[in-house]
């Protein structure tokens, strides 16, 4: 019997080409363990590896309270989580109470009030600035009414000198996020962290970023 397995077609755009470009780059020179098949191919998934100028880490679901690539990290929001009903606010607990009541058991009633109980309440997440070390690696949240996941967990590749940040869920390009605080060209970035590492530049300190 011959079994054929079909996989999805990898994402080509140039920033995940240069992204599993870099790994196989670590892998030769062998700096990092870059293994990984799969949907994601040969050199797909990325590999632990950081000096003075990037960062690259593997997507994570230890689950560990102290991973930052799980958990995130120990900073508090600025302000209380805020929680509203029509208008008016809640408690996390009442809120909850009032939506249980709201949607009613049968699922063809509940499909239905979905949308009209996510219309009378509201939940508003506060701002986070990060205060942990090393300085720069976590993400700076501004007040927001979805509460950014992914944007709160440690990225899975960070350029230091100007604060270009990654995520990408289990391997590079799929429902990948982009931080790009200084408008830098990702191709420029890639440049950049190659050539740190045909100088072997040591495992510096990380440098601090503002």
């Amino acid at each position: 019997m011959t079994l054929r397995v079909i996989l999805p077609e990898r994402s080509k755009d140039m920033l995940s080409n240069g992204l599993r470009g870099l790994t196989r780059r670590l892998s030769e020179l062998g700096l990092a363990d870059a293994t990984g098949y799969g949907i994601g191919g040969e050199f797909g998934y990325g590999a632990d590896f950081e000096n003075a100028i990037f960062m690259l880490h593997r997507f994570c679901w230890c689950e560990r309270d102290d991973c930052r690539w799980c958990a995130g990290c120990d900073c508090k929001p600025n302000e209380p989580i805020q929680y509203f009903v029509d208008g008016e606010h809640v408690t996390a607990d009442q809120q909850w109470a009032w939506s249980q009541n709201f949607l009613e058991k049968s699922h063809q009633v509940w499909i239905h009030r979905v949308a009209e109980r996510n219309r009378r309440w509201r939940t508003v997440f506060p701002a986070v600035t990060h205060h942990c070390n090393p300085s720069g690696l976590m993400l700076d949240l501004p007040e927001r009414e979805t509460n950014a996941t992914r944007n709160g967990a440690a990225p899975n590749f960070w350029h230091k000198p100007t604060g270009f940040k990654v995520w990408w869920y289990k391997w590079i390009g799929r429902d990948m996020e982009v931080w790009n605080p200084t408008s830098v060209k990702p191709r420029q970035v890639l440049s950049d962290c190659r050539a740190s590492l045909t100088h072997k530049a040591p495992q510096d300190a990380p440098v601090q970023v503002p």
